[in-house]
């Protein structure tokens, strides 16, 4: 590309068309869905021939990076508290803190405890600076008070929301590829219960956490729950 040639003008056309054609179609295009996943090695000696060799996939560097974010907001919140009232540390909080907590949270169903409980660790934190909770002060009311799900809670909720919308044809058609209905090979009560089909998977360690296996896993357990089978209507009902 010649130096003198900005490189927005190049891409600018280009996304300007795919954007446009994904709001006028409400799907990504073909060309968009394939990603290449290159793995790493754990040393660079080793050799790739070895599976053992290569380094396994984990969500460690984007939890560590939201645990880092939401730490350095938390301490700019802590320096003006005394200036700003409850409702609007809560409100700042919210939008700095607790939304990285939502961001892309389902991509974290089945991490290790380690992991889940820094995010915990970090809302629980959190809560403490809106209400002035001491440290050693349980936070399980404040975060009631507040109403606030625990981070695996929401994990599980946006999920549920996400199964939802794909029942009701609002989620990308991707989603809504991967959960079918239950059908019994004969009548069974069951059957009037809005079960998912459950498929089977052979990866121990990530197969469960493919959204066609944990969409319809978390769903069945949500409608065994109640006692009626009653279908959500709205992601208030699925809060419940």
């Amino acid at each position: 590309m010649p130096k003198d040639v900005p490189v927005l003008d190049n891409i600018l056309p280009v996304m300007t068309t795919i954007m446009n054609k994904s709001l006028a179609s409400g799907v990504v295009p073909e060309s968009m869905k394939t990603a290449l996943v290159t793995p790493n090695l754990k040393k660079p000696s080793a050799d790739p021939e070895i599976f053992q060799n290569y380094r396994p996939l984990s969500m460690k560097p984007f939890v560590y990076s939201v645990v880092k974010s939401g730490y350095f907001n938390l301490r700019n919140i802590a320096l003006a508290r005394r200036q700003l009232s409850k409702s609007a540390t809560r409100s700042i909080t919210q939008a700095l803190v607790v939304s990285r907590l939502d961001y892309g949270n389902s991509l974290l169903y089945g991490i290790t405890n380690q992991l889940m409980n820094k995010l915990q660790m970090l809302q629980n934190n959190a809560a403490r600076l809106v209400a002035k909770t001491p440290k050693r002060a349980h936070i399980t009311p404040v975060l009631r008070e507040l109403h606030w799900l625990h981070v695996r809670a929401r994990i599980d909720l946006k999920i549920w929301y996400l199964t939802f919308m794909a029942l009701n044809e609002e989620a990308p058609l991707y989603l809504a590829e991967l959960v079918h209905r239950y059908i019994p090979p004969r009548s069974l009560r069951s059957q009037n219960k809005y079960l998912l089909a459950e498929p089977s998977f052979h990866s121990t360690n990530f197969g469960g956490r493919a959204f066609s296996v944990m969409a319809p896993r978390l769903w069945n357990n949500l409608i065994a729950k109640q006692e009626a089978p009653i279908y959500p209507s709205s992601k208030t009902d699925l809060k419940k």
